[in-house]
């Protein structure tokens, strides 16, 4: 009658050794948005997102990958996104920028699209999708960036690229 969940192991790598003193990946249990803790359960006249089921399941099963450089991105209604970092990987670039009219014809149009190569690599012994989305709960303002959604699967593939929408005008 009771299944008892199997413990997941999620292996990561970074081939800079700084990245895993300084910017490791951490569970989001360890790393909540600023305001979560101190919210009461119950506000006298209903109950907070503390008893919010998705929230709480999200929380206590992602992990969390801070961003390992700073970026500077400054964008064009006509141009591609002019980036800007000191980071330089090791083995290809830091981002890619991609043109959206050609990727996905007539999607976001107000958007430019950018994909930060992230030099972390996770392996995992199983084939388990994990799904990429974005920290929404950690950002004052979510709208001028978006994390595009993914499902990646670290037994099999292993790099973990977060593919960004910058709205234009930001």
């Amino acid at each position: 009658m009771f299944i008892k969940k199997k413990k997941l192991t999620i292996h990561a790598y970074a081939p800079i050794g700084q990245l895993v003193d300084l910017f490791p990946p951490v569970v989001m249990e360890d790393n909540l948005p600023d305001w979560y803790k101190p919210l009461p359960a119950d506000l006298g006249h209903g109950l907070t997102v503390k008893h919010c089921p998705g929230l709480k399941d999200l929380f206590e099963s992602t992990i969390v990958m801070p961003l390992w450089a700073d970026f500077e991105i400054r964008t064009s209604l006509i141009n591609q996104p002019d980036v800007r970092t000191s980071f330089n990987p090791p083995g290809g670039p830091s981002h890619v920028s991609h043109n959206l009219s050609d990727q996905v014809t007539g999607a976001w149009p107000a958007y430019s699209n950018i994909k930060f190569n992230s030099p972390w690599m996770f392996w995992c012994d199983e084939p388990i999708s994990c799904l990429v989305t974005q920290a929404t709960w950690h950002q004052k303002d979510p709208s001028p960036l978006q994390t595009v959604p993914g499902i990646l699967e670290f037994r099999h593939q292993h790099q973990a690229n977060i593919n960004t929408l910058i709205r234009k005008d930001a």
